[in-house]
């Protein structure tokens, strides 16, 4: 009897396409289920009721509140340019849609209107010398070398003053001793370096020189001290911050910033630097970050109500007020009040 022989089964191909396709799905779940690590953290990702990371008696010190002042600006405005004198602010310009030439004066009960400019202007730097309100530079579509004054007291009519040295836009002005500085903008074409020293018929004097040209930088003074923090350069936005001896015309780097930002409001308050609000890749942001001289450290502050750039903050009381300024939707009208 012949021996039967067994037929050995085939495996079919089918078998190893459906054994390719189930691992491909599991390779692919163990893959999305991994960790990940963000490659850039917006501004506005950090959360802003983070406990200071000093953990020292000046980062208490930075301490405080924002609420809403009971007054606010008649039409939401960007771009102003604002001036702080015996106890007054001054603002000037700004834009919605189309320039604005209104200057108004700012006191403890809320805004008057001081005088219509000949023109709308944005972006222009405003500072107070000699009892006179100055406003220079800014433009609408392309920057000015336009400058006018207002007899503060008593109150005179708006004049032309004497032009700057170039068109100029994007710069903040600060006056100090029997001079206007103008610091940074935007001139020829690009962000400066420069600060400026402009005297008021005695013609125009670089002053100093930034480590990098910036426009829309934060900046304040205080005493002999000039501060300038972040601001849009040529590649970005940047971190770079400076302290200008406005005696001597010597610049010191500080610190860098904790992240880059432009468009971002200075002012010395508490016998500290503040740079509040502004705008980096992540969009608008509502931190808050305060330099401390004795210490040369960053701390954070108090952050605004909500994200905003663009806009002015001036002493206060004991305080400060934020004014105006964008969201990076739209133009704003808001008035926020800081008390510490």
């Amino acid at each position: 009897m012949a021996a039967v022989r067994r037929r050995r089964r085939r495996v079919r191909p089918r078998f190893f396409v459906f054994l390719g396709l189930l691992t491909v799905i599991i390779l692919a779940s163990v893959w999305a289920a991994r960790p990940r690590t963000p490659r850039h953290l917006p501004v506005d990702t950090k959360p802003t009721s983070a406990k200071p990371t000093l953990g020292s008696k000046a980062a208490a010190e930075a301490g405080g509140t924002w609420t809403a002042a009971p007054f606010a600006l008649p039409q939401p405005l960007k771009g102003l340019a604002a001036a702080f004198s015996g106890g007054t602010a001054y603002l000037a310009g700004g834009l919605n849609q189309t320039s604005s030439p209104a200057v108004y004066v700012l006191t403890g009960t809320g805004l008057r209107l001081l005088a219509n400019l000949p023109a709308g202007v944005h972006d222009a730097g405003a500072a107070v010398l000699n009892g006179t309100l100055y406003v220079l530079g800014g433009g609408q579509a392309v920057p000015e070398a336009a400058a006018w004054q207002i007899a503060l007291n008593p109150p005179g009519p708006v004049q032309s003053a004497p032009a700057l040295f170039a068109p100029l836009s994007d710069a903040t002005a600060i006056s100090y001793g029997s001079a206007i500085y103008l610091v940074g903008g935007y001139e020829a074409g690009a962000p400066s370096n420069r600060v400026w020293q402009y005297r008021p018929g005695a013609g125009d004097t670089v002053f100093a020189v930034l480590p990098t040209g910036v426009r829309y930088a934060a900046v304040a003074a205080a005493g002999d001290t000039l501060y300038v923090a972040g601001g849009l350069a040529a590649g970005g936005p940047t971190r770079t911050a400076s302290a200008i001896n406005l005696r001597t015309g010597t610049v010191t780097r500080l610190p860098p910033l904790p992240y880059a930002v432009e468009h971002a409001e200075g002012l010395v308050m508490q016998g500290r630097f503040w740079v509040a609000g502004g705008s980096n890749v992540g969009g608008f942001t509502q931190r808050v970050n305060v330099y401390n001289p004795s210490t040369k450290t960053w701390q954070p502050g108090p952050p605004l109500p909500a994200a905003a750039g663009d806009g002015a903050l001036v002493p206060f009381h004991s305080g400060a007020l934020w004014i105006g300024g964008e969201n990076g939707q739209h133009a704003l009208s808001v008035i926020w009040r800081y008390t510490p």
